[in-house]
């Protein structure tokens, strides 16, 4: 066989190949989408299954179909809403409309999707409810309205107010606490004062008053006292002539003589019957109520409690708890 031959015999045999090659992949492709569209039929007939049994391929396709539709048309919702892009100089509780937004901290940008119009926007401070801002903001479609609150002032001087109140509270908290230690020294200087008088008392009263056979000498008043009163009830006419009767020149003391008696710092105390008397213990008692000298009218005399040092109205006729006490003038 000569070269031409063999080189035409090599030609036609790779047409051959190329052509059954050619069919080879033809048949593959065919294959492979038969097996792509039942692949995809079967997932659209699972995707579709409700309660009742699977749904069609086609009721299938108009479900994608009517979510691709509310996309589309929350996209273009979307495209007419505003924006408002809101900033603070301090931190506040943000709402728009009456609707919570959070907490806008100072610094911080907030970008809010809102409807177009007019907004109310209010700010109130995270630290002070009194600082607050409310403010009418415009807010256009398509567009971001960019809103400054400015609460920083409103903060500042709240808390300087808050500051000179505390110091306030602080120097009249100060001022009470020094008021109350004066008032504590100046009452602990009048218990000094009154100790002190009370013993200057004390030693008076025990050299004043001094017992001589059966009386007692008041020098203090020049008074000489009978050493005991009468001891049983009393009326006023029986009390004076009681003191008319002892030997010597005795009789009932005046009012301002019995009280005269009266110890009002209770220093010279003695038992009385059911009464305690603030009376010398050298002149003893069995009764706090005294007659005096005085009478008052016909039917009364004036008479002294030596447990109080009060003077009183008592019927003459009458000797309940009654006493006479004598005395003698010089």
């Amino acid at each position: 066989m000569s070269d031409g031959s063999t080189l035409l015999a090599n030609v036609r045999l790779t047409r051959v190949a190329i052509s059954q090659l050619e069919f080879c992949f033809s048949n593959c492709v065919g294959a492979l989408m038969k097996l792509c569209w039942t692949v995809l039929l079967c997932f659209a007939t699972l995707g579709g299954a409700s309660g009742l049994g699977a749904q069609a391929p086609e009721a299938n396709l108009d479900a994608t179909k009517r979510k691709l539709d509310a996309a589309k048309q929350a996209q273009a919702e979307q495209a007419r809403m505003a924006t408002l892009v809101l900033r603070s100089d301090a931190d506040c509780r943000l709402s728009i409309n009456g609707e919570d937004q959070g907490v806008l901290n100072a610094g911080q940008v907030k970008a809010v999707k809102l409807i177009p119009g007019e907004q109310l926007v209010d700010c109130t401070s995270t630290e002070f409810d009194s600082a607050r801002l409310s403010a009418v903001k415009t807010a256009t479609v398509g567009t971001q309205s960019v809103v400054m609150l400015e609460l920083a002032a409103s903060v500042s001087a709240e808390r300087a107010a808050r500051e000179a109140a505390q110091r306030e509270a602080a120097e009249r908290e100060r001022l009470a606490a020094e008021q109350s230690r004066q008032g504590e020294e100046r009452q602990a200087e009048e218990q000094q004062r009154q100790a002190a008088a009370i013993e200057k008392r004390r030693a008076a009263l025990q050299v004043r008053f001094v017992a001589k056979r059966g009386t007692v000498l008041d020098k203090e008043t020049g008074l000489v006292w009978a050493a005991r009163d009468n001891g049983s009830d009393i009326n006023w006419n029986q009390a004076r002539g009681y003191c008319a009767g002892l030997r010597g020149k005795w009789e009932l003391p005046t009012v301002l003589e019995l009280q005269g008696l009266y110890d009002p710092t209770a220093i010279l105390t003695q038992s009385c019957s059911s009464s305690t008397c603030e009376v010398t213990p050298l002149i003893r008692l069995s009764s706090f109520w005294f007659w005096s000298q005085q009478s008052i009218d016909t039917l009364q005399a004036w008479s002294v409690y030596l447990d109080s040092g009060r003077r009183y109205s008592g019927l003459i006729g009458d000797a309940t708890d009654q006493r006479a006490l004598c005395v003698q003038r010089s």
